[in-house]
């Protein structure tokens, strides 16, 4: 049995236990099952029953004992709205400091016009740090020029 297929199960039986309701609402719930490697890309109704952790990963008893239930059913709707609200309650900082060692910025390589961002980078570019966003300009412009002469090269050539 698949990992997919093992979820699905777990999901049909706290549907069933639950009542059909949200753990968090005690709203009516509907059973979709998506097509496999679609969990996550088609938008989800908010009454769509999800898969949710009792305890959030930020709480301190995330990590329970053997035999402890951590799992419930819930709507999409609380599901996300759970996880937005802790996340929003915890300080910058520490975000911060969960996502890692800050690394500086590195253009992509030639064909692209990608760039590789930390988190930090992310919250400087959100707070509107105009010295990186100078330089990601700097950069962006530079790349698009390398393309235009590129593409004056290949128009000479034919």
């Amino acid at each position: 049995m698949s990992a997919q297929d093992r979820k699905r199960r777990r999901l049909f039986k706290l549907w069933e236990v639950q009542g059909k309701l949200c753990h968090w609402c005690k709203q009516p719930t509907v059973l979709i099952f998506r097509p496999n490697g679609d969990m996550k890309t088609i938008a989800r109704r908010d009454d769509e029953a999800t898969i949710d952790h009792l305890n959030t990963r930020y709480g301190e008893r995330y990590q329970v004992k053997d035999g402890e239930e951590v799992l419930v059913m819930a709507c999409n709707k609380c599901n996300n709205q759970r996880g937005q609200e802790k996340t929003a309650s915890i300080p910058v900082e520490e975000l911060r400091r969960r996502a890692g060692q800050p690394k500086p910025i590195v253009p992509m390589e030639k064909s692209t016009m990608a760039w590789s961002f930390t988190a930090e980078d992310w919250f400087k570019i959100a707070a509107g740090d105009s010295e990186l966003l100078a330089r990601i300009r700097e950069i962006t412009e530079k790349r698009v020029e390398q393309i235009r002469q590129g593409r004056a090269r290949q128009i000479q050539e034919n």
